[in-house]
């Protein structure tokens, strides 16, 4: 009698050991199809081609943002370029400037001496009024 109970008792186990683990089996399979519902062929080839565009679409995008930021970082590279070119320039003409206004302060006596004080004046004259125009004494 106790080995008819220890058959009883193991198929019982068996048959239960069994039934969980088809429980488990089928609530596996069915996690399995909701996350992966069945799509059509057509469905994911499109889904396919929507994910093509949106990344070329943002690829278009950044292009257009960073040829943008190149045009105005290459606008105002040109403007401080143009802007340091003048002050260069400026910088090496005031030495001559100052040579010439110390040749008209020298007192002259003779007529060729004045006129070539008044030419040094009219030249002086015309290299001051660049720097004049732009305020710059």
């Amino acid at each position: 009698m106790t080995e008819e109970r220890n058959t009883e008792q193991e198929l019982n186990s068996q048959t239960e050991e069994e039934t969980v683990e088809e429980v488990f089996a089928e609530n596996e399979a069915s996690e399995n199809t909701e996350e992966m519902p069945a799509q059509d062929p057509l469905e994911q080839k499109v889904a396919k081609l929507e994910g093509k565009l949106e990344e070329a679409d943002n690829r278009y995008l950044r292009l257009q943002a960073d040829f943008d930021n190149f045009r105005r970082r290459s606008r105002i590279e040109l403007e401080a370029s143009a802007k340091y070119r003048a002050q260069s320039i400026i910088s090496d003409l005031l030495p001559a400037i100052d040579n010439f206004e110390r040749a008209l302060k020298m007192e002259v006596d003779n007529e060729q001496a004045k006129s070539l004080n008044r030419e040094l004046k009219w030249c002086t004259a015309a290299c001051l009024m660049p720097l004049k125009m732009k305020a710059l004494k």
